[in-house]
């Protein structure tokens, strides 16, 4: 069994039901789960134990679910959770922004971030070559 950790990679949680998605979390992680807004976003596996493996997004968002339900993209993102990042919105108009959403788009097979500035989630997908870090 190869060993996750280090490995980026999605869960598909959010397409799960209720009772499924309580049968592939810890159950002492249930209630980390609740209302937590970064569900569709990449993790990175930050421990393997066997049948459950510890999923990170940033150092604040942790916890653990079932091995299967991980896929993983095995590449590691230019940019990770919470970075702080400078890019030209569409306006030409140099903004800051922080990282809040890492995805991968698989015909492209690239990765795409979610970007907020000033607490509003701007609404367009922006890719590495879009971005540069503070």
């Amino acid at each position: 069994m190869e060993n996750l950790t280090g490995k980026w990679g999605g869960t598909y949680m959010y397409t799960l039901s209720p009772a499924e998605q309580l049968e592939d979390i810890h159950p002492d992680d249930v209630e980390k789960l609740m209302g937590y807004t970064y569900i569709r976003s990449l993790h990175e596996c930050i421990a393997d134990n066997g049948n459950f493996i510890t999923i990170a997004f940033g150092d604040d968002y942790q916890f653990r679910v079932k091995r299967s339900i991980f896929i993983p993209v095995n590449i590691v993102p230019q940019f990770k959770p919470f970075e702080k990042v400078k890019f030209m919105n569409t306006k030409g108009v140099l903004e800051f922004g922080e990282i809040r959403g890492v995805h991968w788009h698989n015909n492209n097979r690239i990765f795409y971030y979610d970007v907020m500035v000033n607490e509003i989630m701007k609404g367009r997908r922006y890719y590495e070559e879009d971005l540069e870090l503070l």
